[in-house]
């Protein structure tokens, strides 16, 4: 009897630690929470954050997705004729390619960091939580079509450079699986900004063939509480107008070998016309 009993609870032990709990970060409003800002180990910053306004045409969104339950989608300007294969939203006009030029650099106590701003439209009471998933940002060519570039990425389908993985920074820091974010849409529709996502420049290598920002993002759960079950969610950037002490990312902008030569010629001729001027007057 003592020997199965204590078989029964060696069992149980393997069981449970066979079964790993997935992390779930709690932000204001969830479960009690107090938590209004998170930094990941590296020192991507996440912070809740009420702005208004932000409606359709001045929010400035380059990813629009929206669906029942988990939803996901990534940014990508597409021909007329070709639909998208994810639950993305008005592809060319709110959902659309952008250039890592246009991308404006908040510098924060001498780092500077790409600034997105995460607007969700989400019911009120037991609908307005919400849980994110994975944010996953790629430096790349645009006008693809790719399906999930989480997957693009590990088959060699996307050229591009992989510079912020949120649940893979996350499931490390966690040391195991991880849910996600858990917040909840306190303000209750569109119209107001809801979560800010800063990255800093670092983490990008330059690479003057990938031009492009590719944006992936997934959210909601399979069940309540935590699926996505009302309006779409939003993403637009920072911008170097939007930003007093903002400077435009330069990248792409770095001048060819040959400018470089037309420059220093050009100096050398000024530098003789001067001199031959000078003589004259002599």
């Amino acid at each position: 009897m003592i020997k199965g009993s204590v078989r029964l609870l060696l069992s149980s032990l393997v069981l449970l630690a066979g079964t790993a709990t997935a992390t779930t970060i709690d932000f204001a409003g969830i479960n009690g929470s107090i938590r209004t800002t998170y930094t990941s180990s590296e020192g991507v910053k996440f912070s809740l954050v009420n702005e208004d306004p932000t409606g359709t045409g001045v929010f400035g969104a380059f990813l629009q997705i929206q669906n029942n339950g988990i939803e996901d989608g990534f940014n990508s300007t597409l021909p007329n004729n070709v639909q998208p294969q994810n639950d993305e939203k008005s592809s060319g006009q709110h959902t659309h390619d952008v250039l890592l030029s246009d991308l404006g650099i908040h510098t924060i106590g001498g780092i500077g960091y790409y600034e997105f701003t995460l607007d969700w439209n989400e019911g009120g009471g037991n609908k307005a939580d919400l849980i994110i998933q994975q944010l996953l940002f790629v430096a790349g060519p645009g006008g693809q079509n790719l399906g999930n570039p989480e997957a693009a990425l590990a088959a060699g389908g996307l050229a591009g450079q992989r510079f912020y993985n949120f649940s893979s920074d996350m499931a490390n820091e966690a040391g195991g699986p991880f849910e996600g974010f858990r917040v909840k849409d306190v303000n209750n529709g569109s119209g107001e900004a809801d979560f800010k996502i800063q990255i800093p420049v670092s983490l990008l290598t330059l690479n003057p063939d990938l031009t492009n920002l590719i944006l992936y993002a997934r959210m909601g759960n399979a069940n309540s509480p935590g699926d996505a079950d009302a309006g779409f969610e939003e993403f637009s950037f920072l911008t170097s107008k939007l930003c007093a002490d903002c400077t435009p990312d330069t990248q792409g902008d770095v001048p060819e070998p040959a400018t470089f030569l037309l420059l220093g010629v050009g100096l050398t001729s000024l530098g003789l016309v001067r001199k031959l001027r000078a003589n004259t007057r002599q």
